[in-house]
């Protein structure tokens, strides 16, 4: 098992990491050959918790990429976020001080390539019988002299049959997709609303319309918005399954024949119900905060509401038309 990278985009790495951290405290990262993914699930988020699967390019975070695993050269290693966070936060700020990726190459020395200076390396290795990702960060100081900074973030490498474990929660076909607005104002809302009830009421339908509700001690509070976008996707209708998992809503790598049959899917959707028609679903205000103080990209957040069930809320790292890479957020219905 080999693993060995330069990582070109510490700072978009590590708003995603940032992102994690308000739901968990450890994750699994998911090393393939074309893929970079970070999972949140497992006990620790609960039966009403917030579960993150994330599917990222290799492209958009690293350079120089290699693996090799006797597991169709899949890696999956469970690490604590926190080291982790640190790690690229002591890159980011090496690469920031050294004036830019440039410096992470040591400049114009001709002894760079000799003493292999790419930047930051992440890279899998064994220490005391105990496996770590290793940071090898090489920058300059501000005096101009050459800073070399090393971190070893403890992991687990998970054997085969756990990483059969990691299962996406199934959900039902989802019945409205909607563009959301702003995070930020979301979280806002949302925060005065958490102080009124323990719970919020998301509705919406394919007319644009997203309403937010909450009820405490008699009273109703409503905030709606209009207008807002309707994407023009929708779920798999290839599968044959009453349940699919919530990425392959977003997958990075669809053929021009699956949009298609996606885009059909869509309008056998509108064909089945009337556009003003609501659909809802009801979530704890905690877990709706958790999703919203995510703060990975400006380019788009697109939620689905699968009636009575779940909210699922894809973030968009970059331009959406790029498929750099998206964040899919699970929130499930919170029980009475």
């Amino acid at each position: 098992m080999r693993f060995r990278t330069q990582v070109s985009n510490p700072g978009l790495m590590l708003k995603i990491i940032r992102s994690l951290k308000q739901t968990a405290t450890t994750c699994v990262l998911k090393l393939t050959p074309e893929i970079v993914g970070f999972i949140v699930t497992g006990p620790e988020v609960g039966p009403e918790g917030v579960q993150i699967w994330s599917q990222i390019k290799v492209s958009t975070l690293f350079d120089q990429y290699r693996i090799e695993s006797r597991q169709s050269n899949e890696i999956h290693l469970d690490l604590a976020i926190e080291p982790f966070a640190k790690a690229l936060r002591s890159a980011e700020a090496a690469l920031e001080s050294s004036g830019g990726a440039r410096a992470f190459g040591w400049g114009d020395h001709a002894d760079a390539e000799a003493e292999g200076g790419t930047g930051c390396i992440m890279k899998l290795a064994k220490k005391n019988d105990k496996a770590v990702l290793v940071f090898e960060i090489k920058a300059y100081t501000n005096a101009g002299h050459p800073l070399q900074v090393s971190h070893d973030v403890g992991v687990f490498v998970l054997a085969p049959a756990k990483v059969k474990e990691l299962r996406e929660p199934c959900c039902p076909t989802p019945d409205l997709f909607i563009t959301l607005p702003s995070l930020a104002m979301l979280k806002g809302l949302t925060s005065r609303l958490s102080h009124l009830a323990p719970r919020v009421n998301v509705s919406g339908n394919n007319q644009g319309t997203l309403t937010f509700s909450v009820e405490s001690d008699g009273m109703q509070l409503d905030t709606t918005w209009t207008n807002l976008t309707i994407p023009p996707f929708t779920t798999n209708s290839e599968s044959n399954d009453d349940a699919e998992r919530p990425s392959q809503l977003a997958n990075l790598d669809l053929t021009e024949s699956q949009k298609a049959r996606r885009a059909q899917g869509a309008d056998a959707v509108k064909a089945r119900a009337p556009s003003d028609e609501m659909f809802q679903v009801t979530i704890g205000t905690k877990s709706l905060l958790k999703f919203l103080s995510t703060n990975v990209s400006n380019s788009g957040t697109i939620a689905c509401i699968c009636d009575d069930y779940c909210l699922i809320c894809y973030i968009y790292i970059g331009d959406v038309a790029d498929n750099a890479g998206v964040l899919t957020i699970f929130i499930p219905k919170m029980q009475e």
